[in-house]
């Protein structure tokens, strides 16, 4: 089992989807692909990626605080996310439903157990 972090809503609804029925300003700026590239742009996950058949049962999240901090370093993201009801899930998952990438990693959610939750004030202090 691996330990994934994932940033969504108490209903498991995750930042980039949530977008799409808000008014959220972090994924306007969090679009540039050099911090945020898409699964095929990643060079660990692109190679597993153009292979998946069915990539809609894949979830997005990091594979640690580290991952995630990079990823949303921006505190008024962080902001706009809490704003928006996001926290920081954490996820137990098998090896074969997950696939680490440099920046972000995927996994299949509906495989997985959701064992914590904390918020954004707790991502340099939780220990994971």
């Amino acid at each position: 089992m691996v330990k994934v972090l994932r940033v969504e809503t108490e209903s498991g609804v995750g930042m980039y989807v949530y977008r799409a029925s808000s008014n959220t300003s972090y994924i306007h700026e969090m679009i540039e692909p050099k911090n945020h590239p898409c699964p095929y742009e990643d060079a660990a996950l692109a190679p597993i990626w153009v292979d998946l058949d069915d990539r809609s049962s894949w979830n997005f999240g990091f594979i640690d605080l580290a991952q995630l901090r990079n990823w949303i370093y921006r505190q008024s993201w962080r902001d706009d996310l809490v704003k928006n009801g996001m926290m920081i899930s954490v996820y137990e998952v098998g090896r074969k439903d997950f696939h680490a990438g440099d920046t972000q990693c995927i996994f299949i959610k509906k495989k997985a157990k959701r064992i914590d939750r904390f918020g954004f004030d707790e991502i340099y202090t939780k220990e994971i």
